[in-house]
């Protein structure tokens, strides 16, 4: 039987059929062939590649956007994130390659559903490159996973920001804090605001067409 976490992100990665769905280990995956030579020692700069990652080269074929919040990504993040104001003004500034495959990734995977789906609708490069993660719940609970790190100080931490209690499953390594009821309710509306908002511009797109 699957856990609630898994219950959760499958619930919600179900309402974005047309973004493909990546999970933690399979993100795990894709940095060890990033990171890893082929003898399997473990390349020398990787551990900066993970804590820098948009000043790798390598790191440039694959970039992983936190769309949560600046208060959640400040607590932690998962290594080598970006933020969503950091890519799309790296879009505009020309440093962002577009060839380059993206994953997004909030709580369990909603607001990275909304996002990706944003994100394709007004970028050209975008579909067909992009896709959304499990959640930093789930990547809480990969094997092997490199640690999260706190947004201010680059450093490990144990603790992370959910979206609010009810998603607050973290591993066992992890220690969930989560928004009081005003801010969540307040942060609710944001999230809202912005589904409608897409919705809203795809119906526009759609009569244009």
């Amino acid at each position: 039987m699957s856990k609630k976490w898994e219950r959760q992100y499958q619930f919600y990665h179900s309402l974005f059929p047309d973004i493909p769905t990546i999970t933690s280990p399979e993100l795990v995956q894709k940095y060890r062939d990033l990171f890893f030579v082929d003898d399997g020692a473990e390349s020398d700069m990787s551990e900066e590649c993970f804590i820098t990652a948009n000043n790798c080269e390598d790191c440039c074929s694959l970039i992983l956007i936190d769309v949560r919040s600046q208060p959640e990504r400040s607590v932690s993040c998962i290594p080598s994130a970006i933020s969503l104001e950091q890519y799309e003004s790296g879009i505009k500034a020309g440093t962002i390659p577009l060839n380059a495959n993206i994953i997004t990734y909030c709580t369990v995977g909603y607001r990275s559903g909304v996002e990706a789906r944003r994100l394709c609708d007004r970028y050209d490069h975008v579909p067909g490159k992009i896709c959304s993660l499990d959640g930093i719940v789930a990547y809480t609970h990969a094997a092997n996973a490199k640690h999260l790190v706190s947004g201010h100080s680059g450093q490990e931490t144990n603790r992370v920001h959910t979206f609010g209690s009810m998603w607050g499953h973290v591993g066992n390594d992890y220690q969930a804090t989560s928004f009081g009821i005003g801010t969540l309710m307040y942060r609710n509306l944001e999230v809202m605001g912005r589904t409608v908002a897409i919705f809203l511009s795809r119906c526009f797109m759609c009569k244009e067409c």
